[in-house]
């Protein structure tokens, strides 16, 4: 599918964006399929290869309900994916490509559509986005530095301590 196309599959949307992992890596143009059935949000294992923030579980947790069948996802990745020209963060499950459809490499469910306030527009093929709605998810939502902390430009957050703040 070319950038910036959609299709609509069932009442929900499938929209090309650019997604990467963290500030300051190369983004690339991922097919996300907004499902208004699915409670989180899985991306295909091909489709997060070279991304720095994957994780390792733990425990590999068990999901069901895609293609009526279970499968299990071993790994976490970090994302953020650019709405409106936002860089809106989220997390998750990555699972093997063979659990979703080939049409799209990162299903997003509710968990990421509630977060930042996304509709779906199924007559229109599209999705309802609302730029005031993205940039308050990031201010009451980021949890990438402790509360009241301003991050300082070129400066890993991690680093940030709550007495540095002070």
């Amino acid at each position: 599918m070319r950038p910036g196309l959609s299709e609509t599959v069932m009442g929900d949307v499938i929209k090309s964006f650019p997604v990467r992992s963290y500030e300051g890596e190369k983004p690339r143009r991922l097919r996300l399929y907004f499902d208004t059935g699915s409670p989180k949000t899985f991306i295909k294992w091909s489709a997060c290869r070279g991304l720095k923030d994957v994780f390792t579980l733990s425990k590999p947790m068990a999901f069901g309900g895609l293609g009526n069948g279970r499968f299990l996802a071993a790994r976490f990745a970090n994302l953020e994916v650019r709405l409106l020209g936002l860089w809106c963060r989220h997390a998750a499950y990555v699972v093997p490509d063979e659990v979703l459809e080939e049409r799209y490499d990162l299903l997003v469910g509710h968990d990421f559509m509630q977060n930042f306030d996304i509709a779906i527009a199924p007559k229109r093929r599209g999705l309802i986005l609302d730029r005031g709605a993205l940039k308050m998810a990031q201010t009451v939502r980021r949890a990438d530095r402790p509360p009241g902390c301003a991050a300082r430009k070129g400066r890993d957050p991690s680093h940030l301590r709550p007495r540095a703040c002070r």
